[in-house]
């Protein structure tokens, strides 16, 4: 189950529970509908389409990967369903004032962006690297995969116009190779990562064996797992290793808005994500200025998980600071004494 499709289960759950008059469950768009759609559609124009953007902008992601996979987990241990062996990972919050501010003379660049970025430059920290590779999670429900032009919202036809209905998981997950330029300046580094994001949206369903299958011809490699250079198997190995995970609702969760159901509570959930690092992320708040992060992972403690946290706020701060935006992205990349210094 992805978040949303949760959100719609318990909803109706809800409702049926709700004595003593039960209400009627309102009918959704049916996830077969849209798994037939996906399966019919993997191999047309517009799949080729999506797979060769992100064969484009994954060039070269094969050589990048060994030196920016981070964290590293080499083994990992038993499902427990207890949770007990997991740790309670890091949960951070803190007001960013100058985010309304670039939002105003930026409009163009959300909030799920500047996270972003600041993931990326904590990727290169550690890693030394001028690239971060992570994974990210699309929640997939902006348009039916692969829809042919004539099945457009110009159209009308109403029923292809989004998937935001569909009762069952649609998350995809897209690989991201983020480049960092030192001299460039803070807006163009946001800019372009917004401009990659609304891509990586539109091209989210693309097939993952499709596009390693394709890097793998671009660069006359064998598609074998185990084989040297070749694809086969490496966006599984990204998406074990670090996952940013965007959330629009968390802010008002976090901050205790968000309703809760009136005939069930959640008492408890267990989770046992196997990737190494799990950062998610939203924003609320009153004045809509509030981070909120959600760190977990079995590749870090919970101390390590802790300083990650406070690291992403030190960046986010840095990337917000308004004498900062047309400063080369060098002035906001981690040094120790400056983590320090904004910690105290």
């Amino acid at each position: 189950m992805d978040a949303l499709y949760i959100d719609i289960f318990l909803s109706d759950l809800d409702r049926a529970l709700n004595h003593p008059i039960p209400q009627p469950l309102v009918p959704h768009t049916s996830y077969k509908m849209w798994a037939e759609s996906y399966y019919s559609f993997r191999e047309s124009p517009q799949a080729r389409a999506s797979v060769k953007w992100h064969v484009k902008y994954l060039h070269g992601i094969q050589t990048h990967f060994d030196e920016a996979q981070w964290p590293r987990v080499e083994k990992r241990s038993a499902f427990d369903p207890t949770g007990k062996a997991y740790g309670k990972g890091a949960l951070h919050s803190f007001s960013v004032p100058q985010i309304a501010a670039l939002r105003k003379s930026h409009p163009l660049i959300s909030p799920a962006i500047i996270i972003k970025a600041a993931l990326a430059l904590l990727n290169t920290h550690y890693t030394g690297h001028d690239h971060a590779v992570f994974a990210s999670v699309q929640a997939g429900r902006t348009q039916w995969p692969f829809m042919p032009a004539s099945f457009g919202k110009h159209v009308g036809l109403g029923l292809f116009d989004e998937a935001t209905d569909v009762a069952g998981p649609l998350m995809q997950s897209v690989t991201n190779l983020i480049k960092i330029l030192p001299d460039e300046p803070v807006l163009d580094m946001l800019h372009r990562l917004q401009t990659d994001q609304e891509a990586l949206t539109l091209h989210a369903h693309a097939p993952w064996p499709a596009i390693e299958e394709t890097l793998d011809k671009t660069q006359r490699n064998r598609f074998n797992t185990g084989l040297l250079g070749s694809h086969r198997g490496l966006t599984k190995k990204i998406f074990s290793t670090q996952v940013f995970n965007w959330i629009p609702g968390m802010g008002a969760q976090g901050g205790g808005l968000k309703e809760e159901f009136i005939n069930f509570r959640k008492l408890t959930a267990v989770t046992r994500s196997q990737i190494g690092l799990l950062v998610r992320a939203g924003i609320g708040g009153p004045a809509g200025d509030t981070v909120i992060l959600f760190i977990r992972g079995d590749g870090l403690t919970d101390g390590q998980m802790e300083e990650v946290a406070q690291k992403m706020e030190v960046l986010v701060r840095s990337l917000t600071r308004i004498d900062n935006w047309n400063a080369p992205i060098s002035r906001c990349m981690l040094h120790e004494d400056v983590v320090l210094q904004e910690s105290l």
